[in-house]
């Protein structure tokens, strides 16, 4: 089954550098996932782990809560990025160049119809340079995220639903002329058998 991984691993469960043998640990139980049907697979801090109070799991949560309003479904860790796709989803992925590594995408891909799982896993602190996610750009992407979750993926469901439908309307406007076409052409292929008995 061919996937795709995006993230990062953690060492904090092995008291030492991590081997070649231990660095599969997750991968494999994402993987794991993956072969049970799943289309996604998330690496998530929070699956038996509380979060921490924090600003930044507050935006967390108001993330959590916008999936949770549009799709119905719970995803406790949304701003993790390590993240398994089955095929299924690398193709929707590799043909829509608006779909980035954030949540609004999971939460789109969950709306439509893509099934997912999460799994715990431990994550080290950022041990070289430096995030761009400071105090003021962690509210405006938290912010930027609520608001696409909750009202532009919205917008995009719809229009992919009336691009739907008008697909299907062309195709059933076209099948009908056909039809009538298919029709007329036996109508005279009928006459002109009468004409020549």
């Amino acid at each position: 089954n061919l996937i795709f991984f995006t993230g990062s691993y953690s060492n904090n469960i092995f008291p030492e550098p991590l081997t070649n043998e231990e660095e599969n640990y997750y991968i494999e139980k994402m993987a794991a996932e993956i072969e049970k049907g799943y289309n996604i697979v998330i690496g998530s801090r929070f699956v038996t782990d509380k979060k921490p109070r924090s600003l930044r799991m507050l935006g967390s949560n108001l993330i959590q809560l916008a999936i949770k309003l549009t799709t119905g479904k719970t995803l406790k860790d949304p701003t993790s990025g390590m993240r398994m796709f089955d095929k299924k989803m690398i193709k929707k992925l590799a043909f829509a160049a608006d779909l980035g590594p954030e949540p609004d995408t999971v939460a789109l891909l969950v709306r439509g119809g893509a099934t997912f799982s999460e799994i715990q896993v431990e994550m080290h602190d950022r041990i070289a340079g430096e995030s761009y996610l400071n105090f003021a750009n962690s509210v405006n992407y938290m912010m930027r995220m609520f608001v696409s979750i909750l009202l532009l993926q919205s917008i995009r469901m719809q229009q992919a639903r009336h691009t739907t439908e008008l697909s299907l309307s062309v195709s059933e406007s076209v099948q009908a002329t056909f039809s009538r076409l298919l029709s007329s052409v036996r109508f005279i292929q009928t006459l002109l058998v009468s004409v020549v008995l």
